[in-house]
């Protein structure tokens, strides 16, 4: 579920990305129109894909974080067991 959810909310990071790195500075007035105007920048820099930069890193990281943190459960649920003898 956490992978469909990154896959679909990409492209909305990676122009929340783009319009805090231009800062506050920008022809545009309303910010609808800023995040079109981003998406119309990116689309024709890098094409669809330009949308997806960065997904590998984050799928990554919540595939090593979601392991630590299964592996972490598990061990405190032996270790605070009442019969757990060290």
């Amino acid at each position: 579920a956490a992978l469909a959810a990154s896959i679909l909310t990409q492209p909305l990071d990676t122009i929340k990305t783009r319009l805090q790195v231009k800062g506050g500075a920008s022809k545009v007035s309303s910010k609808s129109a800023m995040v079109v105007s981003v998406f119309k920048e990116l689309t024709a820099s890098s094409g669809l894909s330009g949308m997806y930069q960065g997904l590998l890193p984050r799928v990554t990281h919540m595939g090593v974080w979601g392991s630590i943190l299964s592996a972490a459960f598990e061990y405190l649920k032996v270790v605070s067991r009442k019969d757990y003898n060290a």
